[in-house]
């Protein structure tokens, strides 16, 4: 899920790159997620604001799971 005010260029461009990223993620773990019945953006909570980024990750999430998303966090806004 995503919590964001307005969001400028720069940031827009980082989180459609971030939300491709987690796309191919969730085909990855598509047994675990159909499982479930989970969308993959229950998974986290994406804060942008004032061109800052912070992700939460739900504690529920499976570890490999978990580190992939933060991966693709990591790539998308550091």
């Amino acid at each position: 899920m995503l919590a964001s005010p307005t969001l400028d260029a720069a940031i827009t461009n980082r989180y459609h790159l971030f939300t491709t990223l987690v796309g191919v993620v969730a085909n990855r773990h598509q047994a675990y997620l159909n499982e479930h019945a989970l969308p993959i953006d229950f998974c986290y909570t994406l804060e942008l604001n004032e061109g800052k980024a912070r992700i939460e990750i739900e504690r529920w999430v499976p570890l490999n799971l978990s580190s992939e998303l933060y991966q693709c966090f990591a790539k998308s806004f550091k």
